[in-house]
């Protein structure tokens, strides 16, 4: 068996004490909003482009990427261009204060560092921008 050492230990109090801190700031709160909106409509759109053209995907990752996003984006002829489509979804780990809207909601959603919220509240205009683009297209 292994014995969770007490660094380890002072962490998970740490976390478990944190409080997400989502009600201090009302930015954070519209991001998450608006996020959640972007990735519902996104995969409904990818949903839709799949079941138009009889497409199967073996693994939600593979079903659920920035290539199938493009690909039904095109398909459905919405106008977005790239980078702004990059700002929010893209995935992966992401560099600080170039994170996308996706990368910031998985950074803090996982791990509440003060500075993944730092990042949401100190871009959050231009986030708000990106994404209300996307939801605008509908």
């Amino acid at each position: 068996m292994t014995t969770i050492f007490t660094k380890q230990i002072n962490f998970l109090n740490g976390k478990i004490n944190c409080k997400s801190n989502l009600s201090s700031s009302q930015n954070l709160v519209d991001f998450f909003d608006l996020f959640f909106v972007c990735e519902v409509t996104a995969r409904k759109l990818i949903e839709y482009y799949h079941a138009e053209n009889n497409l199967t995907a073996k693994t939600e990752t593979e079903k659920y990427n920035m290539t199938s996003l493009k690909a039904a984006v095109k398909h459905f002829s919405l106008s977005i261009n790239e980078p702004t489509l990059q700002n929010i979804f893209r995935a992966g780990v992401g560099k600080r204060n170039q994170k996308s809207c996706r990368q910031l909601r998985n950074a803090y959603i996982h791990s509440l560092l003060d500075d993944d919220k730092a990042e949401i509240e100190n871009r959050f205009n231009q986030l708000k921008t990106d994404m209300d683009t996307w939801i605008n297209l509908f």
